[in-house]
């Protein structure tokens, strides 16, 4: 770990025991005592010490960067793989990390080991946010919660390179697995910080012909959208403790996938179905979408399909990554309706059309009637999921005990919005049969 990351870490802890003196006071009504206020000062003092010091280390450590860049002969910083101390550093951490002791420690309050390193640079990312760090918690920092893909080149080799070794490696996954709207195309931003982040739509911009000398008069487009606001997520599991005490690597993994899992599930749903209540408003229940011309039950032709693109085509939406999102029983129905005679099948090869497709059991039908199929068309990049700063893990190893388990509360913040709502069309009356 760098030597700044640390010294923020313990200015960290110096300041966390300030807003506990502050807090005792204010709970109590009172002024400081004169020991209080020796205590507080003091912790100021310290706190100043280790502000200048941090100071100096970042400038030390831009410094070190800057010469790795220069290529200044007899000098290797970067171990020549692209990546900086940190990343190669948060790479071993990662290999040698295991979630079953991070959650026992998180049970005893007592850390030890990389699990206490991962849990520091969690509740460091935490507090900077303004966030509130729970007693017998763990933090998982953004770095580990996920990565858009895993492949073996791209990214310098960071999220699929290591799976390529002579001798089988141990295989860290992050955290949220890849989402399926992400197949299609969906822009996702992890590790964000601070409170909302607006998504300005631009309106068009319109050229006019001139003769040669002629001015051109100034435009000004109105720039509007709607803003990724992080709203919680949570979910109370029961592990046992002969799991959480399971050395084996298959048994800790088997941990954090189904724990992933459901996160990446609570994602894609609310980008489908959300309410927009105390979650985010999906896709489906979003107004201002193109819709099909039928608003009655019928069976789904090739016309009716490919309507839908030409509904986001004429509202001048952008094309960038299009595709089809429904259920499995109506991608199986696709699957044997021609579009013509004799000139293939709507649905072929996993594709819709020739368009990317995505059939999913999460695209429900519209409530109280459940013989209607939805299908919905869209450039998915027009999409954004946000995901705020790591994820947090609140163990109760007294609750669950005469199970012989520790129950465990997932936290995360995240949202889902839809940049520009022209970029999507709906056909909800698609039946069977």
């Amino acid at each position: 770990m760098k030597r700044s990351a640390e010294l923020k870490q313990k200015r960290a802890q110096k300041i966390e025991a300030q807003k506990t003196l502050r807090s005792k006071v204010v709970t109590e009504k009172r002024d400081m005592t004169e020991e209080e206020t020796t205590e507080f000062r003091a912790l100021q003092k310290d706190i100043d010490g280790l502000t200048g010091q941090i100071k100096d280390e970042v400038a030390y450590e831009e410094n070190l960067r800057s010469l790795e860049g220069s290529g200044d002969a007899g000098f290797s910083f970067g171990g020549g793989d692209g990546k900086d101390g940190e990343q190669r550093e948060m790479e071993k951490i990662k290999k040698r990390f295991n979630i079953g002791s991070a959650l026992r420690m998180a049970g005893s309050g007592k850390w030890d080991g990389v699990e206490k390193e991962v849990n520091e640079i969690g509740v460091n990312e935490l507090r900077s946010a303004g966030k509130e760090v729970s007693g017998h918690s763990f933090s998982m920092p953004a770095s580990m919660v996920r990565s858009s893909a895993q492949t073996v080149s791209e990214d310098g080799g960071l999220y699929g390179g290591k799976l390529v070794q002579n001798q089988a490696p141990r295989i860290v996954d992050s955290f949220i697995p890849k989402l399926f709207i992400e197949e299609l195309g969906a822009t996702v931003l992890t590790g964000l910080s601070g409170g909302k982040l607006p998504l300005p739509v631009a309106a068009n911009y319109a050229f006019s012909w001139l003769n040669e000398t002629e001015d051109a008069s100034s435009q000004k487009a109105t720039v509007d959208g709607p803003e990724l606001d992080p709203k919680r997520a949570a979910a109370v599991v029961l592990i046992s403790n002969r799991l959480i005490n399971n050395a084996s690597i298959d048994a800790q993994a088997m941990v954090m996938k189904n724990l992933g899992s459901a996160a990446a599930s609570a994602l894609n749903n609310a980008a489908i179905n959300g309410l927009g209540v105390k979650d985010p408003r999906g896709l489906l229940n979003m107004t201002g979408l193109g819709a099909g011309s039928y608003a009655a039950a019928t069976l789904p032709t090739w016309a009716l399909v490919n309507e839908l693109k030409g509904k986001i085509q004429s509202a001048d939406s952008t094309e960038q990554s299009l595709g089809y999102l429904c259920d499995p029983a109506l991608m199986a129905l696709l699957e044997t309706i021609q579009k013509a005679n004799g000139i293939g099948f709507i649905a072929e090869n996993g594709k819709i059309g020739g368009q990317k497709s995505v059939a999913t059991s999460l695209v429900k039908a519209i409530a109280g009637t459940p013989e209607l199929h939805t299908m919905i068309f869209g450039d998915w990049s027009q999409l954004f999921v946000g995901q705020w700063d790591g994820i947090q893990f609140v163990v109760d190893p007294l609750t669950a005990a005469s199970a012989n388990s520790l129950k465990v509360t997932v936290n995360m913040e995240a949202d889902v919005q839809v940049a520009n709502k022209k970029a999507f069309a709906v056909n909800s009356f698609f039946k069977l049969s």
